[in-house]
């Protein structure tokens, strides 16, 4: 794809990252909670984490996670900003696993605007900012992981590799397989389900360590 009209930002290089949270991502977070539902609150719980209403309290907010938890500081993760036109239209993060140093979780607080959606802007531009992040930091693995109310999304990425096309390069998630968790695992006292990208192909993690007890006897399988 090409990029000059988009412009990636990784939020940790910003020179005024409170000013850019106040002036652009706020404003970017409240768009985003309105597209999901005139009254935030009623929304898709994903929206409604992204919102922006009292994000200094709120420390589920993407605002709050930037500005107050520096969950994607110092070497421990990046979050990435598209803009077009100077105004934000996507951001994906992704940052070090709680559960394995040498894993990280990737596409995290995901939203693209309604109107970019189709154009390939998480696979051809978000993540392979991650990947390239990930692959400089020397982790393994790079893990997706949804929860309850969207798992149907990661049967998509399976079945038609949502976010890009066909003809992956090796500087795109999935390049060489879509690896899935045949099981939920628990993160956080959370269930999720996960999909991963293998950095290093010889690289193994005991997924049964994580293991959620809502289900019993899995078959790993690699999914191509």
């Amino acid at each position: 794809m090409e990029n000059n009209e988009y412009k990636l930002i990784p939020f940790t290089k910003l020179n005024a990252p409170g000013h850019y949270i106040k002036n652009k991502i706020v404003p970017w977070c409240e768009q985003v909670s309105l597209e999901s539902h005139p009254n935030p609150a009623k929304g898709s719980p994903a929206a409604y984490n992204m919102g922006a209403f009292n994000w200094m309290e709120r420390e589920e907010t993407l605002a709050n996670i930037l500005w107050n938890k520096k969950r994607f500081y110092k070497g421990n993760g990046q979050y990435y900003l598209l803009e077009k036109d100077d105004k934000i239209i996507a951001g994906s993060g992704i940052h070090r696993s709680e559960f394995c140093p040498e894993i990280a979780l990737g596409s995290v607080r995901t939203f693209v605007n309604k109107e970019y959606r189709g154009h390939h802007l998480l696979g051809e531009i978000l993540w392979p900012a991650q990947l390239a992040w990930a692959t400089r930091n020397n982790y393994k693995m790079i893990v997706l992981t949804v929860n309850k109310y969207n798992r149907g999304i990661l049967n998509i990425i399976k079945r038609t590799g949502l976010g890009h096309q066909k003809n992956r390069t090796d500087k795109m998630f999935f390049h060489n397989g879509v690896f899935e968790v045949p099981f939920p695992i628990e993160i956080k006292g959370i269930t999720q389900w996960a999909i991963y990208h293998k950095i290093d192909e010889a690289y193994t993690f005991d997924w049964e360590s994580i293991r959620s007890q809502e289900e019993k006897n899995p078959v790993l399988q690699k999914l191509t």
